[in-house]
């Protein structure tokens, strides 16, 4: 048995309940709701309107999104460059990273996100004092395991990428541009 509504002139719309349904009770909103607007449900049976995410304009995320069949850009892609205030570099916030250092310095990378996702960062270094090595996290893997000797008072860009939480960090660098 069902609710049927008959149209104006002609037709109609019927609200059907499946044959084994239990007793539900669904709570309409107050309103019309606004244009575009769609009811969603609560899971308790109140609903209420809301309006759907359109992926057809600009966005901007506050939160990490999770997309499974994949995401196609076609334009360019923006991030803003994170400043590193000490030596840590927060994987969780973002994948460029800027630090200027005058003197040698130990780097860690911290919230590597789980094995199985890949992650990549790239870390640009602005060399302003004498004689500046850096030290590298031993989850750090150069070609040849040879780290990238540094020129003093150029910027060098590195790059690292790893799969497995960390554990392993494929790093590459471009060395030596004038600051």
């Amino acid at each position: 048995m069902g609710l049927r509504l008959k149209g104006q002139t002609t037709g109609y719309v019927e609200l059907e309940a499946p044959a084994s349904a239990a007793d539900n009770t669904l709570t309409l909103p107050n309103g019309n709701g606004s244009n575009g607007q769609v009811l969603t449900g609560d899971g308790s049976g109140t609903l209420s309107f809301t309006t759907p995410v359109k992926l057809d304009a600009a966005q901007t995320f506050t939160a990490a999104q999770t997309f499974n069949a994949g995401i196609s850009i076609d334009g360019s892609y923006e991030q803003t460059a994170e400043a590193v205030s000490a030596l840590d570099i927060d994987c969780s916030t973002g994948n460029f990273f800027t630090k200027a250092i005058s003197t040698s310095s130990t780097f860690t990378f911290s919230n590597v996100p789980s094995s199985g996702t890949a992650y990549a960062f790239t870390l640009e270094i602005d060399v302003t004092g004498s004689s500046t090595a850096i030290t590298w996290p031993s989850s750090v893997k150069f070609p040849d395991d040879t780290a990238p000797t540094l020129t003093d008072t150029k910027t060098h860009l590195f790059m690292f990428v790893t799969n497995d939480g960390g554990t392993t960090f494929r790093g590459s660098s471009l060395v030596d541009y004038t600051t």
